[in-house]
């Protein structure tokens, strides 16, 4: 079997942070999930996590990826040793000790498979010589059971496996471009330096106008489309998708998300969300976890969605809130509109269906529909649903009273 160790214990001696260097991003993406890509090419069929004693967050990050994986506790310290119960003797291990942002996921695979196919014992992916080493391993299960090593130098390891009369093979075909291992803050900073201009300049060259790089963050995973414009102060994170001919002006963040074709959006928050073609959104809009804008629609100025599907050419804006929503087409959503979702114990649907218009100022308390081409007052409170072509307007009469300024001011 082809197993995988990756050694958190070992990655946070020099890095100054109560947290585990694998829960902490580069441009928006963990350095764990980042050591995943890189080590998923290599077949691996079963992967094991050292981490310290009760580290709670490396723990969630595990989670949260839905991962079927050992999770091994060590304390804190410069030595790990391994037992055979921890794998069958003629395992295949590959041994992650350090962190490195630019190693290749195609190196790794290349140096474990020439590893098992020229019978190793031990062997280290490096550059030049030992002591450029990638701190990545390749060991035969049963010639690292039962040795206590300290993966914190590549020189420590192949002193110690010799008093086993065991040598640990330097590869020596590591690109050197390839080779910086991530141990400090400063580290940190400088690997995300570097990727965040290498990702620009790939960007720029498929056809994407970014004008200011300085002030742009961009993640790795996020894909740009020819022609669109990103001004200064933008940050594209996680898997997030933008299609062609956009223009996503300043201080906009799309997290895990997708964008269409055409659209504008301007200084906005969007996050695990799905914008189609011709979309406008903003400025001070917030797209909330699962919300849909459809095609030609028109999200304004502090207008904030949850968990709502809007409807193609549709209009919402300013100044409303949309949560736990489905809302036709050619709806017509006016200023401080709120869909009361949650009565303190469980949230509820508003549905609201096409070409229905909603006066400014209006509730609508659900669960409640307001159904084709219906019209609810300004300034209603909706707790019944409305039918086709009904105006439902909910109102206390309005009462005059005469010269009531001038006998207050007497008093």
């Amino acid at each position: 079997m082809k197993q995988a160790i990756i050694l958190a214990t070992n990655m946070n001696r020099d890095f100054n942070s109560s947290r585990s260097l694998l829960v902490h991003e580069i441009l928006g993406t963990s350095i764990f999930e980042i050591l995943l890509d890189q080590i998923k090419e290599a077949g691996i069929e079963r992967l094991m996590l050292v981490g310290p004693e009760g580290d709670k967050d490396l723990r969630d990050l595990v989670n949260l990826q839905g991962l079927d994986l050992l999770y091994k506790e060590f304390a804190q310290g410069p030595s790990v040793n391994f037992d055979l119960d921890d794998f069958d003797p003629s395992d295949d291990i590959l041994l992650i000790g350090e962190f490195n942002p630019f190693l290749k996921a195609s190196s790794i695979k290349n140096f474990f498979q020439d590893s098992i196919e020229k019978g190793y014992k031990a062997a280290v992916l490096s550059s030049k010589d030992i002591e450029k080493a990638s701190g990545v391993y390749y060991f035969k299960a049963f010639d690292l059971a039962k040795k206590e090593l300290d993966f914190y130098s590549s020189r420590n390891i192949s002193d110690k496996l010799k008093t086993f009369n065991i040598d640990l093979v330097s590869t020596q075909d590591l690109d050197e471009r390839e080779f910086f291992s991530l141990k400090t803050r400063r580290d940190l900073s400088l690997a995300q330096g570097r990727l965040k201009e290498e990702i620009l300049d790939r960007l720029i060259d498929k056809g994407v106008s970014i004008l200011d790089p300085s002030s742009t963050i961009i993640g790795p995973k996020v894909e740009i489309a020819m022609d669109t414009i990103i001004y200064p102060g933008v940050r594209l994170l996680g898997k997030s998708q933008i299609g062609s001919s956009c223009i996503i002006e300043g201080d906009t963040s799309i997290i895990n998300s997708q964008v269409g074709n055409n659209c504008h959006i301007k200084s906005s928050y969007i996050t695990d969300s799905t914008v189609y073609d011709q979309v406008t959104i903003g400025p001070f809009a917030q797209l909330r976890p699962k919300s849909i804008v459809r095609s030609g629609a028109h999200i304004g100025n502090f207008v904030e969605l949850k968990k709502t599907d809007f409807g193609q050419n549709s209009k919402a804006g300013h100044l409303a809130y949309l949560g736990d929503s489905q809302i036709g087409q050619g709806v017509n959503i006016g200023c401080g509109v709120i869909t009361v979702n949650y009565d303190g114990n469980k949230k509820h649907q508003t549905i609201i269906e096409d070409k229905a218009f909603i006066g400014s100022n209006s509730n609508l308390i659900a669960p409640v529909k307001v159904n084709k081409n219906a019209f609810v007052a300004a300034g209603s409170t909706i707790t019944k649903d409305v039918e086709e072509d009904a105006l439902a307007i909910e109102r206390t009469s309005q009462v005059n009273i005469k010269d009531w300024v001038k006998r207050k001011k007497v008093k």
